[in-house]
């Protein structure tokens, strides 16, 4: 064998081996579902006037990231029928942030979450 030939070899094989360890591309997002943060599963402002005032959500599985002010809901793009990593996030109004993650397998479009600070979660 040349060295012509031992050089093509050697990059096909650099080729194929990038392509065998490339990361699997994110899940196309199927559907949405409501998340929620609920003062009672612990997404608490602590402090006189101290409320959220920003609720931001990134679906891991998918690549999509958000987030809503006014209130503790936002929409989230999900893969359905299929494990789902969220990272759920608050921002408080005096600058305090809170995070947590959650693995959920949405079942139908519009579906509702919440999701608690201890890093649980249920749905309707």
């Amino acid at each position: 064998m040349n060295s012509f030939h031992r050089r093509a070899m050697v990059g096909a094989a650099m080729v194929l081996g990038s392509v065998l360890l490339a990361p699997p591309p994110a899940q196309a997002a199927s559907a949405g579902v409501y998340g929620i943060v609920p003062k009672w599963g612990g997404w608490d402002c602590t402090g006189p006037r101290n409320k959220v005032a920003f609720v931001t959500y990134h679906n891991h599985t998918s690549g999509k990231n958000g987030g809503d002010a006014g209130d503790d809901i936002v929409w989230i793009p999900v893969t359905l029928n299929r494990n789902n990593n969220i990272t759920m996030s608050i921002r408080c109004s005096f600058g305090t942030h809170m995070a947590q993650n959650f693995v959920i397998k949405p079942t139908r479009n519009a579906q509702s979450w919440w999701f608690r600070l201890n890093g649980t979660a249920t749905s309707n």
